[in-house]
Order: structure tokens, then sequence, then C-alpha cells
């Protein structure tokens, strides 16, 4: 039976009280988990990197890169004249181009939410001229 379009191929969904592959590997392991944390640990102990990794990695948390605050002094009257401004910044080394690259991606968001903005401004113009019209 081919499938067709705006019909669902298992209209009934999952059975009830079905149990996830996850949720029974899970299950199945629970009570094992003390034991294989210990043998974990005890590799670890002896000198296993990867043992060691795979503890340390679920343990404490990645640390993540912060840069310092900067200011930024943005001129220009369009998102793209500032952007082009943080571009030179960037190039002159006032500041990493990591932050540059940042502040341009949210000039470009800026520039977007603006946009609809506009876009709606304009459309419910139109909706109201055309419903004064009929």
């Amino acid at each position: 039976m081919p499938y067709r379009p705006g019909q669902s191929g298992n209209p009934s969904g999952r059975p009830k009280g079905s149990i996830d592959g996850r949720v029974r590997l899970r299950k199945a392991l629970e009570g094992e988990a003390p034991e294989i944390l210990r043998v974990m640990v005890a590799k670890a102990l002896a000198g296993d990197v990867s043992a060691a990794s795979l503890l340390l990695n679920r343990l404490i948390p990645a640390v993540r890169a912060e840069s310092a605050p900067v200011v930024v002094g943005l001129t220009g009257t369009s998102p793209a004249e500032r952007a082009a401004n943080l571009v030179d910044a960037v190039a002159a080394g006032q500041i990493p181009s990591s932050i540059g690259a940042e502040l341009v991606a949210a000039l470009a968001n800026v520039a977007r939410l603006r946009e609809a903005e506009v876009l709606e401004a304009r459309l419910t113009a139109l909706e109201e001229r055309m419903g004064r019209q009929t």
C-alpha cells in the first residue's frame, strides 16, 4: 500500500505501554550500575585514560570560553554600516575576531527583526486599505 499524502502511516500511534529501547536498556543495566561504576573507577585509578576521561567528562562540566566585556561604539546609521565598522575594528585589532563575529551576527538578527516589523506594518496598512474598499 503506497503512502498517501495527508494520511498517517500509523494512524493508531504507538501502542500504550510499549517501552522505548533506551528505557529497556536502562532498566536492564539498572541493577548493574554500581558494579559498572566501581569497575570504571578502578580502571581509571589504574591508569586507563579512556575510563578516566569518561568519568571526568560526566562529573565535571566542560569549561566554556568566555571573553572579557568589550565596549564598542556602534557608529553608522544602518546595520550594514555598523557591521562594516565592526569588521574594521576587528581588522585594526581593537576587538577580538570572535566578539566581532558575534556582534555582526547580532546586528544581522536586529536587521531581520526590523525588516519583519516594517513588513508587518505594511501588511496591516494594506489590509486596512483593502477592508475599506470592500
